[in-house]
């Protein structure tokens, strides 16, 4: 679009009282609080187009970082040509939410709650799984001192020995290495 036909809009919106405007344009360069793009009608690149409504520094809020390359609303802000915002993403790169004290982070790795000091969420089915072993080993060692076993004297543990061997030689011990989803941390 030549300047000319800019500035008619501009005034035609002024008139009609809309301060905003929105246009499509291509994420050119991401940065953590801001985004280039190129509008898709113009050659002439936008620098510094905000993800947040503020530049306090602040972190809380909702922050949709969208991918390089992909196509974004962008909304001017009080009709300015240097203030914009992205209004919306196509395609996002990350999410960012901060509320008072939770906080949450989505990339293509996974997900993370309040910075996942606690880890991977645990795999309930699997964890189950794993603490039935131990339910059933611990079940068979008692049924051993319970009714199987008699001590005989001078054996030196052999007939301990060979109950055991008996009752839990063929169990499986649990493995808790399969219980943590670490594409998901809290």
């Amino acid at each position: 679009m030549s300047e000319y036909s800019d500035q008619i809009r501009r005034a035609v919106r002024q008139l009609a009282g809309v301060t905003y405007e929105t246009f499509p344009a291509t994420v050119t360069a991401v940065e953590k609080e801001s985004v280039d793009v190129k509008p898709l009608d113009s050659e002439a690149e936008i620098s510094g187009v905000r993800l947040k409504a503020a530049l306090d520094g602040n972190d809380s809020g909702i922050v949709i970082v969208p991918k390089q390359g992909s196509t974004v609303l962008v909304t001017k802000i009080g009709g300015s040509d240097e203030e914009c915002f992205v209004s919306m993403v196509a395609e996002a790169q990350e999410i960012r939410v901060k509320i008072g004290e939770v906080g949450f982070f989505l990339d293509a790795d996974g997900m993370v709650f309040n910075g996942g000091k606690f880890g991977g969420l645990v795999k309930v089915e699997e964890l189950k799984s794993e603490l039935k072993k131990i339910t059933d080993y611990l079940a068979a060692i008692k049924q051993v001192f319970g009714t199987s076993w008699v001590p005989v004297p001078s054996d030196g543990g052999a007939a301990l020995k060979a109950a055991m061997n008996a009752a839990i030689g063929s169990r499986q011990l649990p493995d808790f290495g399969r219980i943590e989803d670490k594409k998901v941390q809290h």
